[in-house]
């Protein structure tokens, strides 16, 4: 049987939500704290700062540049204020639109839409991603 393009969207949206939306539970644990909750510099409301200043502090005390990283913590923070549950969900749909991504860009390349709709399901739950997905920090990779 052969589904149509968007029946495929669908289920590859469908997966994501089911695998990874029991992480909406969870809090802010490890490098979340000092990254997210203990950071004042995601609490202010200057967006174009993620782009002048790095944040936190990483391994071995180096400070981290990550704009894009940075700037979407401010802006999870400003939609969300300190409720974990916001944080994760965005990195659940940063992770759908990665599927997305990888889906459109093997069709792009094989033009076979079965192809692409297998890997992109395998892109979505392969083991490694859950820890990026689930862990608030994991947002680096994601990105």
């Amino acid at each position: 049987m052969k589904l149509s393009k968007p029946i495929l969207i669908i289920i590859i949206l469908a997966l994501n939500i089911f695998v990874f939306l029991p992480s909406i539970k969870g809090g802010f644990v490890w490098d979340d704290r000092e990254l997210i909750e203990f950071n004042s510099s995601i609490k202010n409301g200057n967006l174009l700062e993620s782009f002048q200043h790095s944040f936190g502090k990483g391994s071995f005390n180096a400070y981290l540049y990550r704009p894009m990283v940075s700037l979407s913590y401010k802006i999870d923070y400003m939609i969300y204020g300190l409720n974990p549950s916001g944080f994760h969900l965005t990195n659940i749909i940063i992770n759908m639109i990665n599927s997305l991504l990888i889906f459109f860009i093997i069709f792009y390349l094989f033009k076979d839409y079965n192809f692409a709709f297998f890997i992109s399901i395998i892109f979505s739950v392969f083991p490694p991603h859950f820890e990026n997905v689930s862990w608030i920090s994991g947002r680096t990779d994601l990105l």
